[in-house]
């Protein structure tokens, strides 16, 4: 086999690797403001306690607030940026730090889609993940990885008891809420009762590289590969022989 035919598949083979792990396309890390995610009137923007040294995250004091919606531990968005296709965008999956600082109540961390902007209204599929993310009493800041797949999700039934009926495939092509909550069982998009203060910070959906950014690894290689020839009298006989 020829230099130049070693060095395409070489190339090649490390920038397909590249490109099939999971990237950030879209990440809120809260230094201009909370991004769309609600319900505003109970986040704060702060750095004190932060992951990292002077980083704003957000922070909610489920239990602290009237009603039945201020016991939830859940934020929420709507915005044009977090919702749309995530099929054409390629999302697989969604990361963030998470804190937990209640002295009362551990927290199971969740996420849901739906083709509805909120639970409460009628119509519309959405969707949990099974597993979730346990933080106990107290436990401070951690790293939350969950995939979205539908080997990895359920539907659950909206405010009225009402399960949807679209498939995974055709819920993703129109997300309109994406939500992230504590959930012990996770049979529901509303999440259990919470009392104490979280931390939420570098939120960010990941996924496969567009077709877009394909075509740039292609030209990449293509340097590469130019470069390599170039030099194979001088670098890569050494490597290769």
């Amino acid at each position: 086999m020829s230099l130049y035919i070693k060095y395409f598949y070489v190339s090649a083979f490390l920038i397909c690797g590249i490109n099939a792990q999971n990237i950030p396309i879209l990440t809120s890390d809260f230094s201009n403001g909370l991004d769309g995610w609600d319900p505003a009137q109970r986040i704060s923007i702060t750095n004190q306690n932060s992951f990292s040294t002077f980083n704003n995250y957000i922070q909610i004091t489920p239990g602290l607030y009237s009603g039945n919606q201020g016991k939830k531990l859940i934020i929420h968005n709507t915005s044009d940026a977090w919702t749309g296709n995530y099929n054409s965008k390629g999302v697989t999956g969604i990361q963030f730090n998470f804190a937990n600082w209640s002295d009362i109540d551990a927290a199971s961390i969740r996420i849901s889609l739906g083709n509805r902007t909120n639970v409460m209204q009628g119509g519309g599929t959405f969707w949990v993940s099974d597993s979730f993310q346990f933080f106990p009493e107290n436990s401070g800041w951690g790293s939350v990885y969950i995939p979205i797949s539908e080997s990895t999700m359920h539907r659950v039934a909206n405010h009225n008891g009402q399960i949807g009926i679209d498939t995974f495939e055709s819920t993703l092509d129109t997300i309109e809420s994406i939500r992230i909550f504590s959930s012990v069982l996770g049979y529901a998009a509303v999440g259990d009762e919470f009392e104490g203060i979280v931390g939420f910070d570098s939120i960010a959906l990941v996924g496969i590289p567009e077709s877009s950014t394909y075509g740039l690894s292609l030209g990449l290689l293509l340097v590469i590969m130019t470069i390599g020839f170039k030099l194979k009298g001088v670098l890569l006989n050494v490597w290769f022989n």
